[in-house]
Order: structure tokens, then C-alpha cells, then sequence
């Protein structure tokens, strides 16, 4: 009667497990069905509201075409838009500029940017202060946590004024 009572028990237990686990899918998957519907959702109000709004751009492009052609001459708005383009271009030239990554030079261990500012040589982001009391002296990087040391081709540590002054 013991073992008739255990295993009814173990059954009961077994039973109650699988039934947990087919909650736990159906939950997972009514979980993902419902964020996979909102984004997806979110997508076409996206490209509902940008349809909108072009459109509205365009007819008040439109409205303004005409009115500026009604009011300005083409010897005034031809070299009004040269100007313009031109504008534009050296904008755009000067944000490519502004945009494009510093070049580094690789001495000693340490990247250095034009500005003879070390950086990191794992993640290539500025370094911190240099602790010359540290055994053996080092910089520090704050992105990383990395320890860089500045040493020469034998393995002998060099203060950081000496590469400035090289590079």
C-alpha cells in the first residue's frame, strides 16, 4: 500500500512538472508572439506616418514653388541655388572632416593621435593619467581597466615626455 501511495505520489509530482513545463512554453511563446505583433505594429505606424508626412512635404513644396517663382526671378534664384549647393557641399566636406577617425601611430605599445595623446591598444579610446609610482609605471585605460606599459624593444620602461618628444 506504501509503495502504491509513493508512486501515486511521484506520479502526481512527474504530472504537475510537465504541466509547469508546457505552461513555461506557452508563456514564452505568447510572450514573443505579443512583443513580436508590437514591433511590428510599431513598423507599419512608422511607415504610416513618414507616408503622411512626405506626402504634406511634397504638396507644400508645391505651394511653395509656385509662390516663389511668382515672386523672385530666375536671374536671382539660379545663382540663389549655385550658392546653396555650394554651401552645402563644404558642410558636408566639413563633417566628413570632423567625422573621419584620428590616425594613430603605434610606439612604443600605445597608439598616439596627432595630438601626441596616448590611446588604448586594446580599444583605442584616450588613456588615463600615467602612475609613474606603480611598479612597474604604467598608464591606466578607464574604458578597459587595461595596465599599458610604455617600453622600448628590450623590455625597458620609458617615461612618457621621451616619446612625446620623438613623435
Amino acid at each position: 500500500m506504501q509503495s502504491y501511495i509513493k508512486l501515486n505520489i511521484r506520479y502526481r509530482y512527474l504530472d504537475f512538472a510537465n504541466h509547469m513545463k508546457k505552461q513555461k512554453i506557452i508563456m514564452r511563446f505568447k510572450d514573443e508572439f505579443q512583443e513580436t505583433i508590437t514591433s511590428k505594429f510599431a513598423e507599419v505606424l512608422g511607415i504610416l506616418f513618414a507616408t503622411i508626412v512626405i506626402y504634406l512635404l511634397t504638396q507644400i513644396a508645391v505651394l511653395l514653388f509656385s509662390l516663389i517663382n511668382s515672386v523672385f526671378s530666375n536671374k536671382v534664384l539660379i545663382p540663389l541655388f549655385f550658392i546653396s549647393l555650394l554651401l552645402n557641399i563644404f558642410v558636408l566636406v566639413w563633417l566628413w572632416k570632423i567625422k573621419q577617425k584620428p590616425e594613430f601611430i603605434l610606439r612604443y605599445g600605445v597608439y598616439w593621435d596627432h595630438e601626441k595623446n596616448p590611446h588604448c591598444p586594446l580599444c583605442k579610446k584616450p588613456i588615463g593619467s600615467y602612475d609613474s609610482t606603480r611598479k612597474p609605471p604604467s598608464y591606466t585605460c578607464k574604458s578597459c581597466g587595461n595596465f599599458i606599459r610604455i617600453t622600448n624593444q628590450v623590455g625597458n620602461d620609458i617615461p612618457p615626455s621621451k616619446v612625446i618628444a620623438e613623435l
